[in-house]
């Protein structure tokens, strides 16, 4: 989880330099970037599924960022409209998922306050991708890059409360 984060957050920054390119050109390290962290967390789920909380959401959205990776992948040219409603909807996803950690984990201590409210912020950026995703497509690369950023922000904090706070 902290190397997840520590990848969409730079991948979120590597965003805001590509403002303005089309996204045919930006679209591989995003697709690229999910898929790698995709298996990682279904990976983790693998090592750690005997342990209690949500670790199936944590394959699940691993599941879910490797199928969408590969779709951003396979069809770098789809109009801004799809990129946002996919986009909207990994991050409704992932923000669920850290609701629920965050709800579920009691051993985040301190850490389980900004994973939840990052969870809400990451639900209301994915429920706002889907009812007004006209609205998104005007800065697609900015509101990816915010979108990055907040999914490796929310991934750091869960992988260093879920590793007591240490790197």
């Amino acid at each position: 989880m902290i190397i997840s984060g520590l990848v969409f957050t730079v991948t979120g920054v590597y965003c805001f330099i590509k403002l303005g390119s089309p996204w045919a050109s930006v679209s591989f390290v995003p697709g690229v970037v999910m898929i790698v962290t995709g298996l990682g967390n279904s990976l983790s789920w693998l090592v750690s599924r005997r342990s209690k909380g949500a670790a199936g959401w944590v394959f699940s959205s691993g599941l879910l960022s490797v199928i969408l990776g590969a779709l951003v992948l396979l069809y770098p040219f789809p109009t801004d409209l799809t990129v946002t409603i996919v986009f909207g909807m990994w991050t409704l996803i992932a923000g669920i998922h850290w609701l629920i950690s965050a709800i579920e984990r009691k051993g985040f201590g301190r850490h389980r306050f900004v994973v939840g409210i990052a969870g809400l912020l990451a639900v209301c950026v994915g429920i706002f991708g889907f009812v007004h995703p006209l609205f998104l497509t005007l800065a697609l690369t900015a509101v990816l890059g915010i979108i990055f950023i907040m999914r490796g922000v929310g991934d750091l904090v869960a992988g260093l409360a879920m590793n007591g706070g240490r790197l």
